[in-house]
């Protein structure tokens, strides 16, 4: 599961059963909510949310969950993005694994979050300012942003797995296919 949070403006959280994908313009907080159902738990599920200042779209697996209409503009605070807590709620700590976190600052579509669900950004993509990998592995401090934009962070308290899905490059389309041929009889 993936998941990130900005105090202030942005959220994507695993609460109460529910992921919720939340935006909050002109003091407001408004979003999407579907219900997580047990089938995800113990298995990694991809997790994303976009807003094109008009729709907010909450993906699972690289499916539309749930859509909302909000407008507005989000405005840096110049808060810290957390990932896996919520500053100053040590009852808000998540308790699963997170892998491949991109912020970007468009909204991808779904045939995008296919591509990058199976293949991960090379960190130079055209709307990407924020990647971290968290392959720096056991006893490091630091997670890397694998963007020029260089927003290192600050790891506290992670551990590490090698167990995490495998990811492929090969070109596929979204339903797993890696070349399509048509027989002329």
């Amino acid at each position: 599961i993936v998941t990130s949070y900005s105090s202030e403006n942005y959220g994507l959280d695993l609460f109460n059963n529910d992921i919720i994908f939340n935006i909050k313009t002109g003091g407001i907080w408004e979003g999407t909510t579907t219900n997580f159902i047990s089938s995800y738990i113990n298995q990694w599920t991809h997790l994303c949310g976009t807003w094109d200042g008009s729709t907010i779209k909450l993906y699972i697996n690289g499916s539309l969950a749930d859509s909302v209409s909000k407008s507005g503009m989000i405005t840096y605070d110049g808060s810290n993005t957390r990932i896996g807590d919520l500053e100053g709620e040590s009852n808000y700590n998540f308790g699963g694994k997170i892998d491949e976190v991109t912020i970007w600052n468009i909204a991808l579509d779904s045939i995008e979050i296919h591509q990058y669900m199976n293949c991960p950004p090379t960190g130079n993509e055209a709307g990407l300012v924020g990647y971290w990998n968290f392959e720096e592995g056991p006893g490091s401090t630091i997670v890397l942003d694998q963007t020029p934009n260089g927003n290192n962070g600050t790891i506290n308290g992670a551990t590490y797995d090698t167990n995490v899905p495998p990811q492929s490059c090969a070109l596929t389309n979204v339903n797993g296919c890696d070349s399509i041929v048509i027989l002329n009889l």
